[in-house]
């Protein structure tokens, strides 16, 4: 699972206002945190690079 800590965005792909168009990056092997890019529901307007904290649930 996945978490972002801006809780905005994450009512926005809930609402599916947003939709999230992008394979996971993975930053480094000494970290389990990835970057994810996101695109706005036209795929043209490109939103800011957001990181994600991969945890267990």
């Amino acid at each position: 699972a996945f978490e972002v800590k801006d809780e905005g965005i994450n009512e926005a792909i809930n609402e599916g206002i947003i939709k999230c168009d992008a394979i996971a990056i993975k930053v480094s092997d000494e970290s389990d945190d990835f970057t994810i890019d996101f695109l706005g529901l036209d795929n043209s307007n490109r939103l800011p690079r957001y990181t994600y904290y991969q945890r267990d649930v």
